[in-house]
């Protein structure tokens, strides 16, 4: 923080040291949870939670939360570390931000909360539901139960 009342949160444009946060690996849709280990407006260091084969020039997302939400800073991999402090080391990355942070946002395609009627053809029947949510993908519905109700004595718990 900085004694101006009137300067931005720096963690709206990075994530600060000591904080958990995720890294996309872009090219392979994968995410792994890390440790904040450096952050500068130059460059940042991660400790990744797990071990995979990264190369410079591989692009990533960072996503932290910070005092207004959830963030997203575009970057790619300066630098990879196998792993540092012994054998059991985590490997640490060196990131170069790409772009400006802006608000996160880690699906494909938004969801949007609507509550509409749905029916399906099941069998030789109809299933009644209404949507959750809609997205360009797709949707999530819930529909009523089909089948055999569950006797009294076996209840779920």
């Amino acid at each position: 923080m900085t004694d101006r009342p009137d300067a931005p949160d720096p963690s709206t444009f990075r994530p600060q040291e000591g904080i958990r946060a995720d890294v996309t690996l872009v090219a392979r849709g994968a995410t792994c949870g890390s440790l904040v280990e450096a952050s500068t407006e130059f460059a940042i260091a991660v400790r990744p939670d797990w071990r995979t084969e990264v190369a410079p020039g591989d692009a990533v997302e960072l996503y932290w939360t910070g005092t207004g939400g959830e963030r997203m800073l575009p970057a790619r991999i300066a630098r990879a570390e196998a792993g540092g402090d012994g054998p059991g080391g985590a490997p640490r990355w060196h990131l170069a931000a790409t772009g400006p942070a802006e608000r996160g946002q880690r699906r494909a395609a938004v969801r949007g909360r609507v509550a509409l009627p749905v029916y399906l053809p099941w069998s030789d029947g109809q299933l009644v539901g209404e949507t959750v949510d809609l997205s360009e993908a797709g949707m999530r519905v819930l529909v009523d139960g089909w089948g055999c109700p569950q006797s009294p004595a076996r209840r779920s718990r």
